[in-house]
């Protein structure tokens, strides 16, 4: 099997900023997020316990998903996102990575805003899933 290094480093980098994130939660469950488009960090975000008008559109409670955090800077914009590719990112009280798959109020709000890809951290190697 051939691994494309390019690919793969870039994975890494985005999965470093969105593990970044989510050292910055400041919620039970770290969740950090990044939006990437051409290469570029456009916009991050961590889940908090905060709400938002945003939130009451797809979610029942008002917590905010690492996901909607890093959305929500270009609600009104969503040219900017299309085609962007969002990465998130979720670690353990014991610092190892956790599953943080996007729940299905998320999707549909990335799937709304024209995000092409996402990826997550998984508790088992090689620690990412991409949908």
């Amino acid at each position: 099997m051939v691994v494309d290094l390019k690919i793969s480093n870039k994975l890494k980098r985005a999965m470093e900023a969105a593990r970044r994130m989510a050292e910055l939660s400041n919620f039970k469950y770290k969740l950090g997020a990044v939006i990437i488009k051409h290469g570029k960090i456009i916009s991050a975000g961590t889940n908090t316990g905060k709400t938002h008008p945003l939130v009451r559109k797809y979610f029942r409670h008002g917590t905010i998903h690492a996901e909607v955090a890093a959305i929500i800077k270009y609600r009104h914009n969503k040219e900017i996102l299309k085609d962007a590719d969002i990465f998130i990112f979720r670690f353990t009280k014991e610092g190892y990575p956790a599953l943080a798959k996007p729940c299905a109020q998320c999707t549909l709000l990335l799937h709304e805003y024209g995000i092409r890809r996402a990826f997550w951290t998984d508790s088992i190697f090689p620690y990412w899933q991409k949908g």
